[in-house]
């Protein structure tokens, strides 16, 4: 053994040891107070007892008696020590009772008279505040209750309190301490023993957003296979996918000859759709000997023109190279027009301009002649073609009689309902609105009918019946740009320009403007006709005074934009110096500074002043001009790029 008071001893083990460990008893142990309330009697004198007990232990032992001692009452009889809580009588003093809290232990008496036992007189519970927080919400009704440790509350409450929130439901009443939800369960109870707050939870409606939705990406429908949109809500960023049906419309590739034509047979040619297998077949005319040609749209493209020495062309069926020298409608290619039409590798195009059959007589420079008549342009064989835009004018070409009529509609569409059911315009007639022998359609599009620039629609519907053609383009809407040098306002942005109105003043509308007092009007026939590409399709306004204007750009079609511009004309600052000279500053667009001897009160009057000078911008040196010395009266006109002008006079002695 380690000797208990020399704990640096050692000792010297053999054999197997077992060591234990000893452990002494924890004086911290938790006491509890037990009170007797000896209930109307007493207890060696008095009429309550406090003892301490530690958890576990007897009650002999914590109080040192004995035996448990009993209280007196004048006309009853002891009949037992009585705890409550756990409907506990203490009978004997070495009995022993685990309790975990203080505790009360109440004499119970029996009435000698009556022998009947005498009910225990508690005290009167302790209050306690329960308080409602609706965090952020409206109650109706106290927001504070007196309870007592025990009640029901909802018998208290009367009900739980109502209380509402704008944009949010209501949840529970929900105490943090406790981790305890008040609902309305009617034997809702909670034994609380102390004040408490109880907080209204709240669940936030989510309101149902009114989506905006964009294409953020767009795979194309083939007219076999189905594409799909991919959208996304600007507002609340919610996605979407949209299934675009297949378009039913093939996408030809290149004609490819699958048996070549000879002088004495046919040949054939086909094109495949690039989506799917299907095919569209053409007979290829026998050759003629020496000339290799066909038909594509309004053109007839002869190959190995190179060779060729001279054409002449006439609508109609002739077999005879007279009958076509003397048809009507007859147009001539000599040497020089045909080298003219014809590319880099011998193929000469020529325009046959309307539909219907044509012949043709060849000469060679060997002097071979050929005619060759089955020439035809067939309308029910070329698609319409979409051939750009300027501004909102856009331009339709291949307009051919098989053409029913036109639907304009913003936006892609595939189908002809969804087109017809958003045009902003159907075109037919076309005999009376085409140009170019009735081939092509220039249509302004009126930008009233227009919310914003993007892609358009253009469905094609045909009199012979075959399926509609859908063409796709986009637009933009103009969109001037203002540039203000002093007392000139440049606009730019002007292509298909109607008219530009400027007045004094501040404007909302296109027509305050056009009323209001000194109103100026530029309009498209008249000082507005030189706007084009050439000068960036602008136009400069020139200001006499300064101050607020307002700025009316009206363009074909109706679209109409109302700008205000503030006006400030260019001053230069003038110090007149001791050595008799006199600086100018503030020089930014300086022009010209004319001075000349004498008093001058007009512009003009300097150049016609004997002795007169003047310096242009050039003349700046780290940003003035400093002129003179100078003697006598002098006057000075300071003059910008806007056209602004001061004019100074001073005396230098």
């Amino acid at each position: 053994m380690i000797p208990a008071d020399d704990p640096n001893a050692t000792i010297t083990l053999d054999g197997t040891w077992t060591f234990k460990a000893q452990w002494a008893k924890d004086s911290s142990a938790k006491a509890y107070t037990l009170t007797f309330d000896a209930q109307g009697g007493t207890i060696d004198g008095v009429e309550k007892l406090e003892v301490k007990i530690d958890h576990g232990e007897s009650y002999a032992s914590a109080t040192g008696w004995s035996n448990l001692h009993s209280p007196v009452r004048e006309g009853y009889t002891f009949s037992g020590w009585f705890y409550e809580p756990l409907n506990y009588y203490l009978n004997n003093v070495d009995e022993a009772y685990g309790l975990y809290e203080d505790g009360t232990f109440y004499a119970r008496w029996i009435n000698n008279q009556t022998g009947e036992l005498e009910p225990i007189t508690y005290p009167a519970p302790p209050t306690y505040i329960v308080t409602f927080d609706p965090d952020g919400g409206v109650m109706e009704g106290p927001t504070q209750y007196e309870i007592h440790y025990g009640d029901f509350y909802l018998d208290v409450f009367g009900g739980l309190p109502a209380v509402t929130k704008e944009g949010f439901n209501f949840v529970h009443w929900y105490n943090e301490k406790y981790n305890y939800v008040l609902d309305v369960a009617p034997t809702a109870y909670y034994a609380i023993n102390e004040d408490a707050t109880f907080i209204a939870i709240w669940e936030e409606i989510e309101e149902e957003c009114t989506h905006n939705w964009v294409v953020t990406r767009r795979v194309e429908p083939t007219c076999v296979k189905n594409g799909k949109e991919y959208l996304e809500c600007s507002i609340c960023h919610e996605t979407m996918e949209r299934i675009i049906l297949a378009t039913g419309i093939h996408t030809w590739g290149e004609w490819v000859v699958i048996t070549p034509a000879t002088e004495t047979s046919e040949g054939l040619k086909r094109h495949t759709c690039k989506n799917c297998t299907a095919y569209e077949e053409e007979v290829i005319p026998k050759i003629v000997a020496g000339v290799d040609w066909e038909v594509q749209n309004f053109n007839l493209v002869i190959r190995n023109a190179s060779e060729i020495n001279y054409i002449r062309l006439a609508p109609g069926y002739w077999e005879t190279s007279n009958e076509i020298r003397n048809a009507p409608g007859l147009r001539s290619f000599d040497p020089a027009l045909i080298v003219k039409n014809t590319d880099g590798e011998g193929t000469l195009t020529i325009d046959l301009l309307r539909e219907g059959e044509y012949s043709m007589w060849i000469r060679y420079n060997d002097q071979k002649t050929y005619v060759i008549n089955g020439i035809i342009v067939d309308p029910t064989v070329i698609d319409p073609t979409y051939d750009g835009a300027k501004g909102l004018n856009i331009n339709i070409g291949n307009i051919n009689s098989d053409v029913r009529d036109i639907f304009l509609a913003p936006g892609h569409y595939t189908t002809y309902r969804q087109t017809n059911d958003n045009k902003i315009v159907r075109l037919y007639n076309f005999e009376e609105k085409t140009t170019n022998y009735g081939r092509n359609l220039t249509y302004l599009i009126d930008y009233r009918n227009v919310s914003q620039s993007g892609e358009y629609t253009l469905c094609v519907r045909y009199n012979s019946g075959r399926d509609n053609t859908f063409i796709y383009f986009t637009i933009e809407t103009p969109k001037p740009q203002i540039t203000v040098n002093g007392l000139q306002v440049t606009i730019s942005g002007l292509q298909d320009i109607k008219s530009i109105r400027t007045a004094a003043g501040s404007y909302v509308t296109a027509a305050e403007v056009k009323a209001a007092p000194g109103m100026r009007a530029f309009v498209r026939n008249g000082a507005l006709k030189n706007v084009s590409e050439a000068n960036n399709y602008s136009y400069t306004i020139q200001y006499l005074t300064d101050g607020v204007y307002s700025i009316s750009i009206e363009y074909q079609g109706g679209y109409v934009e109302v700008r205000q511009v503030t006006i400030t004309s260019k001053q230069a600052t003038v110090a007149y110096n001791d050595d008799k000279t006199v600086t100018f500053g503030n020089l930014d667009g300086l022009y010209v500074i004319r001075y000349a001897p004498g008093t001058l009160t007009a512009q003009g009057e300097f150049k016609r002043t004997e002795g007169n000078k003047y310096v242009k911008s050039n003349a700046i040196v780290n940003g003035v001009i400093t002129l003179g010395p100078l003697t006598g009266v002098w006057s000075f006109m300071v003059q910008f790029d806007d056209n602004s002008y001061k004019i100074y006079t001073h005396n230098f002695g």
